[in-house]
């Protein structure tokens, strides 16, 4: 009923937010299927007819997140890499470390360790410096898990320390 309030009044930023949320709401319902990627797709698109560079890039984020969650790691890649190169020209550390997060763990997926250790890693640092305690440990996780995947097992015990004990 929304998209179609917003249709009507032809207010097509909120109709963008909305589908992002739709999109949101499916993935977390279904999983990351055709429905969730069109969603996003139709924000997006919107984002770049208003020429909204920031929207269409956090668009784009959501994006390469959902195409991670299915496997499709070079589309994620893509995505993930233009919105990482966007944040950085423009200094947006607030944004940064999902992008390297999500850069990273496609790399280990793809089973380029030392890439993905080195994203991951970057966006650990990135969360620290902007106290995202939370987000941090969650990349804590993250690094331990490439560490696990190298076979250094005790360096992947040894991250984990933090995050089991934390509270967030």
């Amino acid at each position: 009923k929304a998209l179609q309030l917003y249709d009507t009044l032809d207010r097509d930023a909120e109709r963008a937010k909305c589908l992002i949320w739709l999109g949101w709401t499916y993935m977390r319902q279904d999983g990351p299927t055709d429905r969730v990627i069109d969603f996003f797709t139709q924000a997006l698109e919107i984002y770049r007819s208003q020429d909204d560079r920031f929207s269409e890039h956090l668009c784009l984020s959501d994006l390469a997140g959902a195409y991670l969650s299915r496997g499709d790691l070079c589309e994620a890649l893509q995505a993930s890499e233009q919105c990482l190169a966007f944040f950085s020209s423009i200094g947006a550390l607030d944004d940064a470390p999902t992008c390297l997060y999500t850069r990273g763990e496609i790399y280990r997926r793809m089973g380029r360790m030392e890439e993905a250790l080195e994203s991951l890693h970057a966006s650990l640092e990135l969360c620290r410096q902007l106290d995202r305690n939370a987000a941090a440990d969650f990349n804590q996780v993250a690094i331990a898990a490439a560490l696990r995947d190298l076979s250094r097992y005790e360096n992947a015990c040894a991250m984990l320390e933090r995050p089991l004990i934390s509270e967030d």
